[in-house]
C-alpha cells in the first residue's frame, strides 16, 4: 500500500517519537475493538444487523487504514530495513507453508 513517507517524517518531527509511538498504540487498540465489533454483530440477531454490520466493516477498514499509517512511524523510527527483511522472511515461511515456491 502507498503511504506519504514525507508526511510520516514530518508528523515524526513535529511531534516526536514518543507521541507517535503512542498513537501505534491508540490505533492498535481501535483496530481490535473494530474487529471484535465485527465479530459480536455475527451472533447478534436483530433485524438490522447487515447494516449494522456493513457499518462495522467500514470502522474497521478505516482503522486498518489509520494503522497502515501509523507503522510507518515505527519504521521510520526503528529502521524500515529491518522489518522489510523479517516481512520476507515471514511471507517466505508461509510461502512454504502453501506449497509455493519462493
Amino acid at each position: 500500500m502507498k503511504t506519504d513517507r514525507e508526511l510520516a517524517a514530518k508528523a515524526l518531527a513535529t511531534y516526536g517519537n514518543d507521541a507517535q509511538l503512542e498513537m501505534i498504540n491508540k490505533e492498535s487498540a481501535e483496530v481490535i475493538l473494530a474487529m471484535a465489533k465485527i465479530r459480536r454483530l455475527k451472533f447478534n440477531f436483530s433485524e438490522d444487523k447487515s447494516r449494522k454490520t456493513e457499518d462495522a466493516i467500514e470502522d474497521f477498514l478505516k482503522e486498518v487504514a489509520d494503522m497502515h499509517i501509523v507503522l510507518q512511524y515505527a519504521e521510520l523510527i526503528y529502521g524500515g530495513e529491518f522489518i522489510q527483511s523479517v516481512i520476507e522472511m515471514k511471507e517466505n515461511r508461509l510461502r512454504k507453508r502453501l506449497g509455493i515456491k519462493p
